[in-house]
């Protein structure tokens, strides 16, 4: 049922994002549909969705800061930002892992395979 309702949301997205907007925009949304949909081969629904409403935020937060710079003062003040942003995600890239309990406990189970490897 999951995969029907899944290609279903695929298709008609598809088909509603070409007749709303074009070509462009509905490859965008294909693409990152199918990138949803690997990401539900690994990991649960909810820690799916967990992680691509974070993705989503994160760079409607960066892309959006971006433009109102641009526009304000110049692309350079955009390209700061994005600079600033990206340096974010790395410094905070611990914290965001906890948000998503399944890569947490696989961050965990790594580092207890190299320390129990190394003790061999």
């Amino acid at each position: 049922m999951k995969k029907i309702i899944y290609w279903l949301i695929l298709v008609a997205g598809g088909f509603l994002v070409y007749h709303i907007a074009d070509v462009y925009l509905m490859l965008a949304f294909i693409g990152l549909w199918l990138a949803f949909g690997v990401t539900l081969l690994k990991l649960h629904l909810s820690d799916a969705l967990r992680l691509w409403g974070f993705v989503i935020f994160y760079m409607a937060i960066m892309l959006g800061g971006g433009v109102i710079l641009a526009r304000k003062w110049s692309e350079f003040a955009a390209g700061v930002w994005i600079f600033i942003c990206i340096i974010l995600l790395f410094v905070f890239q611990n914290k965001i892992k906890r948000l998503i309990p399944m890569l947490y406990i696989a961050e965990k189970f790594e580092e207890i395979i190299k320390e129990k490897s190394k003790e061999f």
